[in-house]
């Protein structure tokens, strides 16, 4: 974003700390009121977020007060949301389809687990909940469907600044362990997904939204939005709101209480409310499984056949 400004200008970044302070001030002001209307107000802050602390850095200013305060609005996006074009299954579906195994975990990951594009790379096995996996002849092995992952809360991007859990979703569980035993020896620091940064997860969710047989338009953050759609439905079946945000790195009164520890029992009643919740409609709605009970039958009828 600095680079964005200083282009428009046509000065580099150290040529900029050596104007005067307030011709960077008009500067910077005649750019956001030349851009309303034109960028996102978000972006327009992030532009002027980013002079003030490269400022602030090469000590021109000791703090931001020093700078001009230039009144824009700060926090609305170009689009409406509701005018925005949703992620829909379909859109989620066929990303699966189109996608290798190391783009389909980063696409799953965000999409189903609603993990922030940084989160995603600095995962490791050491973050899979200690129960729910081992590591047997150098390969992870998960112990349980629907594994539970700890979120640090010193890893870059966890905005709630909380430990918090994660479910993956069963068959996602799969493809992370077939991704991760195709890296050799496997120990607790392998990593859980290919990438290196969240630049490389932007750029695989828009070649995926790319793809003739997704074709979406949009913005990568609405993968997202879909995750807390899909964990929204433990809050319709089970009238369980806190949960679902705690599933989604955000802080609340389950948040507390689980920093102390989460219990066998705990862990048993909320991958039970997981699985009837999304689980089980993620296999039959995205992965087009077949339904458990339509199994259960038809194996009960070949039985009966057979006799």
């Amino acid at each position: 974003m600095l680079r964005l400004f200083c282009k428009t200008y046509n000065v580099t970044p150290e040529e900029l700390v050596q104007l005067p302070l307030e011709t960077v001030e008009a500067m910077t002001e005649e750019f956001i009121h030349q851009n309303e209307g034109k960028l996102a107000p978000k972006t327009l802050n992030v532009v002027f977020c980013s002079i003030k602390s490269w400022l602030r850095y090469k000590r021109v200013i000791k703090n931001n007060a020093q700078f001009r305060q230039i009144k824009f609005d700060k926090t609305s996006r170009k689009v409406s949301g509701l005018k925005e074009t949703m992620v829909e299954t379909k859109h989620v579906k066929n990303g699966f389809k189109v996608s290798n195994l190391e783009d389909s975990v980063d696409w799953g990951l965000y999409c189903l687990v609603g993990l922030r594009p940084s989160l995603i790379p600095q995962l490791r096995v050491k973050d899979i909940f200690e129960r729910n996996y081992k590591l047997e002849n150098d390969k992870l092995k998960f112990t349980v469907k629907a594994p539970l992952i700890v979120v640090d809360r010193t890893y870059q991007g966890n905005k709630g600044n909380i430990d918090f859990l994660v479910f993956l979703p069963s068959r996602l569980a799969e493809m992370v362990e077939m991704l991760v035993n195709s890296n050799g020896k496997v120990s607790k620091d392998t990593k859980l997904s290919k990438s290196d940064n969240a630049r490389e997860i932007y750029y695989k969710i828009k070649t995926i939204y790319a793809h003739p047989n997704v074709n979406f338009k949009g913005r990568p953050y609405l993968l997202r939005k879909y995750a807390d759609r899909v964990l929204d439905r433990i809050t319709r079946l089970f009238n369980d709101e806190d949960m679902k945000e705690f599933l989604m790195g955000h802080k609340g009164k389950i948040s507390a209480i689980y920093q102390a520890g989460l219990s066998n029992e705990d862990e048993r009643r909320m991958r039970g409310m997981y699985d009837k919740a999304c689980d089980q409609w993620i296999n039959e709605a995205i992965f087009e499984m077949a339904n458990r009970e339509d199994v259960e039958r038809a194996k009960h009828l070949t039985t009966w056949q057979q006799r």
